[in-house]
């Protein structure tokens, strides 16, 4: 019975959470489609066309901002993002990979946490600076918004899984508190 009840008040389970993925491949697919839009319009108005494509590079750079940070999430979200895991290479006791996952994802976590309020700092920094991209005028908080943003969803994911870690280490416990057999 409780475990269902568990169950059921699963975040990821939420329309909140849905939501959160489905918009994380919306960005994905659009910054995509854009940024190799503009690289192929400015690769034909450079070489075909003998034209400029004046501040190219900046729009490409805001919308690989947005690609690049937002990828980092959805990653996060899979957990295919890049490890470097050599860990459960050498140790084979499920009990003490466990408690490497669970302190890994609690540094992670710290870090990301650090890394978010930077990130906040950075973009109130670019604010007030008012600071603009030299050829179009872009507003460079545009570019460091998906920074932030990418970040503070990377710190979340991270600690939804470390609770979820922590909650299926408990589960591998007996009533009586004691490891079961073959960790």
């Amino acid at each position: 019975m409780e475990g269902e009840i568990l169950d059921k008040m699963k975040i990821e389970k939420t329309a909140f959470w849905k939501r959160l993925i489905q918009t994380q491949r919306f960005i994905m697919i659009i910054t995509s489609v854009l940024a190799v839009t503009l690289v192929f319009v400015g690769v034909i108005m450079r070489y075909v066309l003998k034209k400029d494509f004046y501040g190219a590079e900046e729009i490409i750079t805001v919308v690989a901002m947005w690609l690049y940070y937002i990828a980092g999430v959805y990653a996060t979200y899979k957990k295919d993002h890049i490890k470097a895991d050599i860990m459960h290479t050498f140790v084979s006791n499920k009990r003490a990979l466990a408690i490497i996952d669970i302190t890994v994802g609690i540094i992670t976590s710290i870090v990301l946490a650090c890394f978010a309020v930077w990130g906040v700092q950075f973009t109130l920094w670019g604010l007030q600076r008012g600071a603009l991209t030299p050829a179009l005028k872009i507003p460079l908080t545009v570019s460091q918004i998906p920074l932030t943003i990418g970040f503070f969803l990377m710190f979340f994911y991270t600690v939804c899984d470390t609770i979820k870690q922590l909650k299926n280490r408990k589960n591998t416990h007996t009533a009586n508190g004691d490891v079961q057999k073959g960790e």
